[in-house]
């Protein structure tokens, strides 16, 4: 255990004497999606709209969730890499608005619906005035929606629907770093149509720290993101205009 201990120190000051950055954040995302998903035959998608249903509504997703998140800053010279994510997961009952794949509409449904996400981002410092830094850059941001429903009194009755959605996007970091608070504020977007698929991703970020003691700090956040992506996936055609945001708060440090 000692040589390890002592591995890892060396490491981390190796990096500091280096003039490398490291900022790492662990806490709680506080967060609900909002909005609809629509599943259906392929050939429906030019009505797909008739099969769409609220996730509140038919669903019945209407908590706020706390769910893990995690941060990572790593800068140098002129160059920062973020990475972050969190896996949200919620279970809720409804009643279908409308038909879903293969359930009918009017249904009873159980339900277990997931958003999961990981962003890696790499900025090149455009303006860099000590406190105040604005960096410009891409990002690609991984994220899995799935949804599981289930009719309650038909079990054999369901629906299992995961998409996994790969998006680079352009990406803007912008940063005000006075020692003892930091504050930075981040975006993506990306819109695209491909042949069986097209939407838009924007994602917002926004993170406040405060730094009682050298390399110790608590913080405070918020998170956003718009996602409207439809297409066709195993022979169904499916609709996803959800955003989800919330409130992220924890504990972290700094080298």
């Amino acid at each position: 255990m000692r040589p390890a201990l002592l591995s890892v120190g060396m490491v981390l000051g190796l990096m500091s004497c280096s003039g490398i950055g490291i900022v790492a954040d662990l806490g709680v995302l506080q967060a609900k999606p909002e909005g609809t998903i629509a599943l259906t035959d392929a050939g429906n998608i030019g009505n797909i709209q008739d099969f769409t249903n609220d996730l509140a509504d038919s669903f019945g997703i209407t908590d706020d969730v706390s769910t893990p998140y995690g941060r990572v800053e790593v800068s140098g010279l002129f160059v920062t890499m973020t990475f972050s994510g969190f896996i949200f997961g919620d279970n809720a009952n409804g009643s279908l608005q409308n038909p879903y794949g293969s359930l009918p509409g009017g249904s009873s449904v159980d339900s277990d619906y997931s958003l999961s996400n990981l962003k890696g981002a790499a900025t090149l410092d455009l303006i860099n005035l000590g406190p105040l830094r604005v960096a410009p850059g891409v990002c690609l941001n991984i994220l899995e929606v799935s949804n599981k429903s289930i009719v309650a009194s038909n079990p054999s009755l369901n629906e299992d629907r995961s998409t996994l959605l790969t998006i680079p996007q352009i990406f803007l970091q912008a940063e005000v770093d006075l020692g003892y608070v930091d504050l930075v504020v981040e975006g993506g977007w990306m819109e695209a149509s491909l042949p069986d698929i097209s939407g838009r991703l924007i994602d917002l970020e926004a993170i406040f720290r405060i730094r009682p003691i050298e390399h110790v700090e608590v913080f405070a956040g918020y998170r956003w993101l718009d996602v409207d992506v439809d297409g066709i996936q195993d022979n169904q055609a499916f609709d996803t205009d959800i955003t989800f945001g919330g409130f992220t708060f924890g504990l972290g440090f700094s080298l």
